[in-house]
């Protein structure tokens, strides 16, 4: 784990946690599972949210070591666009490691039945008052039920607050959940003190979604199957992108089942673009940058095209959609240079931002808040 952006008190504990982009992302076939084999590259990219991750509840009680057997959970965040209940990932994260360490006060059987839901999941707003511990239906802004009575009697009221600051646009193509389920894990593993390693939080975030096993390791690698496979890959250089931003979210289910009406697996590999990884070379990155999700993310959305051709026209290496978008990314050949590609293009998206991979400096894993 990328252990330098951990920041911790004795009952506090919050890390800050990169989106990530994929160079490269080679769709190999749809699993009776519901999930998608693939090949990707996946890189941090220098957007970040921040989980913190808190005790609470009477002074003291919570440090109990009885308590840190019936604890109750409470997940928060202020940003609407939060999908709350189940679909949370940072709230399956927190359930699933508090049920492997034996943590939290039990769960019920509905709650226990969403919690490795596949990719097909499409997001539920949240309410600006935060998420709950069940997945009620309740309108965003209403009370919801309290940690206890969601996970029963919990020890004197003693519970976890988990709550997510949020940089990360939701729903972009950039990872933004599983990033926050992946810090969820890592702050949760350190408060709890549950000692879990690199490769036991890896498999609980395979339990949770595709993208969150490479979200807890951070850097480079080349990714297959349903995102449990990985490899680190050298990359000692930075590179610039300019990020630019739909208003409108996709869901990623939504994009998969677009590519399972239309579109057929290829056997295309990153030989490209892992070679222009580790020569730090952004020349020859830029034109073998490649995302089978693009063509129906842009069916889905036609003026994602635009967009992106509009970076090429800027004067971009290279440009493609992130992920299963909305966002497109432009490769930019220095910092002046992305800077400049953002001020052309800043008119065809609803934000534009520009940023490095791999996060955290040379290597991604320097730690450096």
């Amino acid at each position: 784990m990328v252990r330098g952006w951990l920041s911790a008190t004795g009952d506090r504990v919050a890390v800050r946690v990169p989106a990530k982009i994929n160079p490269f992302l080679a769709v190999r076939r749809r699993r009776t599972d519901g999930y998608h084999d693939l090949t990707t590259v996946m890189q941090t990219l220098s957007l970040y949210d921040v989980v913190t991750a808190r005790l609470a509840g009477p002074p003291g009680r919570s440090q109990h070591p009885a308590a840190r057997r019936r604890m109750g959970l409470e997940v928060c965040c202020d940003d609407e666009a939060v999908p709350d209940g189940s679909h949370n990932l940072a709230l399956r994260a927190a359930r699933l490691l508090g049920e492997t360490a034996n943590v939290l006060a039990g769960q019920s059987d509905d709650d226990a039945a969403g919690a490795t839901a596949s990719e097909a999941d499409a997001p539920v707003t949240a309410g600006p008052t935060g998420l709950a511990d069940a997945d009620s239906g309740q309108p965003g802004g209403e009370a919801w039920p309290s940690a206890e009575a969601v996970w029963g009697p919990s020890f004197s009221g003693a519970r976890t607050v988990v709550e997510l600051d949020k940089a990360i646009p939701v729903a972009a193509g950039l990872a933004g959940g599983s990033a926050d389920a992946a810090g969820a894990l890592r702050a949760l593993n350190a408060l709890w003190a549950c000692d879990l390693d690199e490769g036991q939080l890896r498999d609980v975030g395979a339990e949770i979604g595709s993208d969150v096993p490479f979200c807890v390791i951070g850097g480079t690698a080349l990714v297959t199957g349903r995102g449990e496979a990985l490899a680190r890959v050298l990359c000692h250089s930075k590179f610039h992108w300019v990020v630019g931003i739909d208003a409108s979210p996709l869901a990623t289910g939504e994009v998969y089942r677009a590519w399972d009406a239309g579109c057929a697996p290829s056997d295309i590999e990153p030989d490209a673009v892992l070679a222009a990884l580790r020569a730090g070379d952004a020349e020859a990155l830029g034109p073998a940058l490649h995302n089978e999700l693009q063509p129906p993310a842009i069916a889905l959305r036609p003026h994602l095209e635009t967009g992106r051709r509009a970076l090429l026209a800027a004067g971009a290496l290279g440009a493609v959609v992130s992920g299963s978008g909305p966002t497109a990314l432009g490769l930019a050949r220095d910092a002046e240079h992305a800077q400049q590609l953002a001020a052309a293009t800043a008119d065809r998206f609803h934000a534009v931002r520009v940023a490095t991979s791999p996060a955290g400096g040379r290597g991604g894993r320097d730690g450096r808040w």
